[in-house]
C-alpha cells in the first residue's frame, strides 16, 4: 500500500491546513489553477513549483518561480522529498511542512504558529532541519513524537528570533544615540561659527561706516566684509543649518528684505545696519500713522496698481516697482506746485515730454495712469540698461528719484567701473546721495508690505 502524504501550512493566517498529495502531480501557486492555492502572500509565484509522486517516491520542482523554492533552508531547482521536511516558497514567504501519514494529523491538530517571527525567515529553517534530523525511528526507545520535535523547534525558533532582534534593537538605539550626539555637536559648532562670522561682520560695517571718506580704507574694509559673507553663505547653506534654523526667532523686515533683494539681482548676506534700522522705521510708520497709505493702496487704488503690474510686466520689468507710486503720490493725480512734479508717477514737465507726453496749459497727461506708466517704464528700463548687472534694479529705484544724472554722477566718483554698479558697494560707502540713501528705505518698506501684507497686519 502506498504511503500517505501531506503539505501542511505552518505559517500564516491559513497555518495548520492540509493538502493530500494523490495524484501524480500536485501544483502550488498564487494563481486559481494550483492544486495547493495560496493567496495570502505576494512572495508567491502564480505557478511556484509541483510535487511530483511515483509510487512512494516524492520530488518537488520549482516552475521557474521569482522567489524561488526552498527545501530545509537550501534552494532548489529539483530535489527528492523525505518527510519530514520544510518546504519555503521564497526567502521571506510562506512555509510548508512535507508529512507522511499520521505525522500530518498530529501537526495539524496541535501545532499552530503564534509569532510572525516563527519559522518566516531562512535563518530558522535549520533549526526544522536539525530537529528532523534528530527524529528516532519508531523501533528506538527513545523515538519521540512529531509534536514534540516540532514544538522544540519551534521554541527555539522563538529564541533565537527574540534574541536577534534584541541585538538589532541594540545596535539601532545605540547607531540612534551616536547620530543623535554627533547631530547635537555639529549643530552647536555650526551655531558657534556663525556667531563669529556675524560678529566679524558687524565689526567691519561699523568700521565701513567710518572710512567712508576714505576710498583706499575703505576697499580694504569691503573685500574683507565680502570674505566674512562667503564663508558665512557657505556655512549657512548646510542642510544642518538650514534644519536648526527653522527653529530660530525670524526678523520678518530683514527676510523679506532679503528675497526681494534676491529676485532683484542684489542677493546678500547681511543687510547694512542702517538701511535694516531706516527701513523698520518706515514699516513702523506705515503700520502706525501712514497706515492709510497702504490700506487706500490695497483698496481705492488697487485698479490702477494691478493695471501697473500688468505694464511692467509685459515690458519684462519687476512687477513690484509699480509699488514705487505708493511712495510718489499714494497713487493719485496730483500735482506738487513746489517741485512742478505731477501725476502717480511725480513726472517733471521737461522728463514727461522727452517721453513723449503732452504736458501744456490744456492737457496734463502726467494725470493719466496708463501714459503716465508707459513714461514711467521707458525710464526706469534705460536706468537699468545703463547701470547692467550687480543690483542695476536697486540703482534704478535709486535714481528714479533724484534723477540719473545726480546718481551717475556721484557713482562716477568711484574709479572702479565693476564697482560703479554695484549697489551694495556704493551704499556702504556712501557713494550715493543722501536723498537718495532717504529714498530707497521708503520704497523698501512698501514693497515689502505689498509683497507680505498678513505679516505686517494688513488684509487684503
Amino acid at each position: 500500500m502506498s504511503r500517505r502524504a501531506w503539505l501542511v501550512r505552518t505559517t500564516g493566517s491559513l497555518s495548520g491546513t492540509r493538502y493530500a498529495i494523490e495524484s501524480d502531480v500536485t501544483r502550488i501557486g498564487r494563481g486559481p489553477g494550483n492544486d495547493v492555492l495560496i493567496e495570502d502572500d505576494a512572495a508567491v509565484s502564480t505557478k511556484h513549483c509541483e510535487v511530483r509522486r511515483d509510487g512512494d517516491l516524492f520530488t518537488i520542482l520549482d516552475l521557474e518561480s521569482t522567489n524561488g523554492t526552498y527545501v530545509n533552508g537550501m534552494r532548489v531547482t529539483r530535489t527528492s522529498l523525505d518527510g519530514p521536511c520544510s518546504i519555503q516558497l521564497g526567502p521571506k514567504g510562506p512555509h510548508l511542512a512535507f508529512l507522511f501519514g499520521d505525522e500530518a494529523g498530529a501537526l495539524n491538530a496541535t501545532v499552530r504558529v503564534d509569532s510572525p517571527t516563527v519559522l518566516t525567515n531562512v535563518e530558522n529553517d535549520d533549526v526544522v532541519a536539525e530537529a528532523m534530523a534528530r527524529r528516532k525511528p519508531k523501533w528506538h526507545p527513545k523515538r519521540e513524537d512529531t509534536v514534540t520535535i516540532m514544538r522544540r523547534a519551534v521554541r527555539k525558533a522563538v529564541e533565537r528570533s527574540r534574541r536577534n532582534l534584541r541585538r538589532v534593537i541594540a545596535v539601532l538605539v545605540l547607531a540612534l544615540i551616536g547620530l543623535g550626539g554627533f547631530t547635537a555637536w555639529r549643530v552647536v559648532q555650526i551655531r558657534q561659527e556663525k556667531a563669529s562670522l556675524d560678529k566679524q561682520i558687524r565689526e567691519v560695517e561699523e568700521l565701513l561706516s567710518k572710512a567712508a571718506e576714505d576710498p583706499r580704507q575703505a576697499d580694504e574694509m569691503v573685500e574683507k566684509l565680502d570674505r566674512f559673507e562667503g564663508a558665512a553663505k557657505q556655512l549657512t547653506g548646510s542642510l544642518l543649518y538650514r534644519w536648526s534654523a527653522q527653529q530660530e526667532k525670524r526678523n520678518p523686515v530683514e527676510d523679506e528684505l532679503k528675497s526681494l533683494f534676491a529676485d532683484f539681482g542684489a542677493e546678500t548676506y547681511t543687510i547694512p545696519p542702517d538701511l535694516l534700522a531706516h527701513v523698520e522705521r518706515e514699516v513702523q510708520r506705515l503700520q502706525g500713522p501712514d497706515r492709510q497709505k497702504i490700506l487706500d493702496a490695497f483698496g481705492r487704488a488697487k485698479g490702477d496698481l494691478k493695471l501697473i503690474r500688468d505694464m511692467f510686466r509685459q515690458d519684462n520689468l519687476p512687477p513690484d516697482l509699480a509699488y514705487m507710486t505708493v511712495v510718489e503720490s499714494a497713487v493719485s493725480a496730483v500735482a506738487n506746485p513746489a517741485s512742478g512734479a505731477a501725476g502717480p508717477w511725480q513726472l517733471m514737465p521737461p522728463t514727461a515730454r522727452a517721453m513723449g507726453l503732452r504736458v501744456d496749459g490744456q492737457v496734463d497727461e502726467r494725470m493719466d495712469v496708463r501714459k503716465s506708466t508707459q513714461a514711467a517704464r521707458k525710464i526706469i528700463r534705460e536706468l537699468i540698461l545703463d547701470f547692467g548687472s550687480g543690483g542695476s534694479v536697486m540703482l534704478a529705484v535709486a535714481a528714479y528719484n533724484s534723477g540719473t544724472s545726480r546718481v551717475k554722477q556721484a557713482v562716477r566718483t568711484v574709479r572702479d567701473p565693476i564697482k560703479q554698479r554695484n549697489f551694495w558697494y556704493l551704499y556702504r560707502t556712501r557713494a550715493l546721495p543722501q536723498e537718495t540713501r532717504d529714498y530707497v528705505p521708503k520704497v523698501l518698506a512698501v514693497l515689502i508690505i505689498a509683497r507680505a501684507p498678513q505679516r505686517f497686519g494688513f488684509t487684503v
